[in-house]
């Protein structure tokens, strides 16, 4: 939990979707309860509202990790930041009885029904100062027929009020309120998809973009040649290349036949094939094996220039112990035969990671969780590029995102994502001639290397 938020904790619902065998399958959803500054109640972080959705039999333990703390460390303050209120003026608690289940389950889900005399219902409520609020109308009955009938802008002091444009039929309506800040970086009229590291669990196959970007990416890939996957690697595919993903809630697409769970198939098998794909095709956490190397590496350190053999092996050593997962790239390849048998050495072409860190000189690497944390978020949020300097300010080098590269490629450097900088108290230069004995053995203080 990030330090600007006291507490949260995530309440799932499992909502049954079909009876196809014993037990049937269920869509797993969350929310996260941010605690909010002062006396005001609790919020609700709702993290199906962004498309962070669950299917499958996929462990609870797993989404969390790879889902909901993730989604939580880079948005809480824009959750904090974005909390909305409102409700309808002038209603009263309806008088009508319940009369079936389904009415039960819609008031359990939505609270109980209001009802007003006329026929253009006002809302009101607090937002962020200058946020774009839509409000969105629909009957009860049908679902498709959910439209926007008002907007409006929050004041200055976060309150807002909003009427319906037109009057509505007698009858009963299911309403929703949904507000973006231009001041806080979200984009109006979308809600920006949040992807990393959770590149599979975002759908691709309802899409639209230029042709210039899809022909760029390479479109989908046309090796698949059974039902499902192609939709997410192209979804990572178009995001590693530095676009970015929005979801547009006006947009409607038909599906024509079934769906994944009204299809006559060995499920399991089926799901276990297109996740047996999809760990190499998009090597990240919730996708790729957990002990497995990836076939492209997520982190690729470069070691420019020509060393001694004893800094580069306490270089190499120390990297990789503390990325074991990471890919090492030596310009000068290596001659002592304690490389050899280690396929994440290597030395000539640096492979196309989604971050490349091009260090300068050998260091060694002692406590470095917060270098690990920015690598780990460069490229999804600003952050596209990294200098690093060690711990007396020598400066290493810069750790650049795909995604970064990707985009001065194609628009020129700098474009989309700004350049940070950290000073990493985990990290010394080494001396030409480290004392080797000592660091096999774990014995000596860093006077005998540094």
């Amino acid at each position: 939990v990030p330090a600007n938020v006291d507490a949260a904790e995530v309440f799932y619902q499992h909502t049954q979707v079909g009876r196809t065998h014993e037990g049937g399958d269920y869509n797993l959803w969350g929310q996260v309860p941010v605690p909010n500054r002062g006396d005001r109640p609790i919020h609700y972080y709702n993290l199906t509202a962004t498309g962070a959705s669950h299917s499958g039999n996929y462990g609870v333990a797993l989404w969390y990790r790879n889902f909901v703390a993730t989604t939580l460390r880079d948005q809480a303050p824009l959750v904090q930041a974005l909390q909305l209120d409102g409700g309808l003026d002038d209603a009263r608690p309806s008088t009508e009885a319940s009369t079936s289940r389904v009415e039960d389950v819609r008031i359990a889900n939505w609270g109980p029904v209001q009802t007003i005399d006329g026929d253009r219902p006002t809302f009101s409520g607090t937002a962020a100062p200058g946020s774009t609020l839509r409000l969105y109308v629909g009957p009860t009955g049908d679902l498709t027929r959910v439209g926007v009938v008002g907007t409006a802008t929050t004041a200055d002091d976060g309150t807002w009020t909003l009427t319906t444009r037109r009057p509505l039929p007698d009858g009963r309506y299911r309403a929703v309120v949904m507000a973006y800040s231009k001041a806080l970086h979200t984009r109006p009229a979308y809600a920006v998809v949040p992807m990393a590291p959770m590149g599979r669990f975002v759908i691709g196959a309802v899409s639209a973009c230029s042709r210039r970007l899809f022909e760029e990416i390479g479109g989908f890939d046309e090796s698949f040649t059974a039902y499902g996957g192609e939709d997410w690697e192209w979804a990572h595919r178009a995001w590693q290349a530095g676009a970015v993903l929005a979801h547009v809630p006006e947009a409607v697409a038909w599906h024509d036949g079934p769906d994944w769970s009204g299809r006559d198939v060995d499920r399991v098998r089926e799901g276990n094939r297109q996740t047996l794909r999809l760990a190499s095709d998009i090597p990240v956490a919730g996708s790729s094996g957990r002990g497995l190397l990836p076939a492209v590496p997520d982190l690729v350190v470069h070691l420019a220039g020509e060393h001694s053999e004893a800094a580069v092996f306490v270089c190499v050593d120390a990297v990789l112990a503390a990325f074991p997962r990471a890919t090492m790239v030596l310009d000068a390849p290596p001659s002592a035969a304690a490389f050899g048998a280690d396929p994440r050495v290597r030395s000539g072409a640096v492979p196309d990671a989604r971050v490349i860190w091009r260090l300068d000189r050998p260091v060694l690497l002692d406590g470095v969780d917060a270098f690990a944390e920015r690598l780990a978020a460069l490229g999804q949020g600003e952050e596209g590029r990294l200098r690093v300097r060690a711990a007396d300010g020598t400066a290493l080098g810069t750790a650049v995102a795909r995604r970064a590269r990707r985009r001065a490629d194609r628009w020129g450097p700098e474009v989309g994502f700004s350049t940070g900088e950290i000073v990493a108290s985990g990290i010394h230069v080494l001396r030409d001639e480290p004392h080797l004995e000592a660091w096999v053995g774990g014995w000596g203080g860093l006077d005998r290397f540094v």
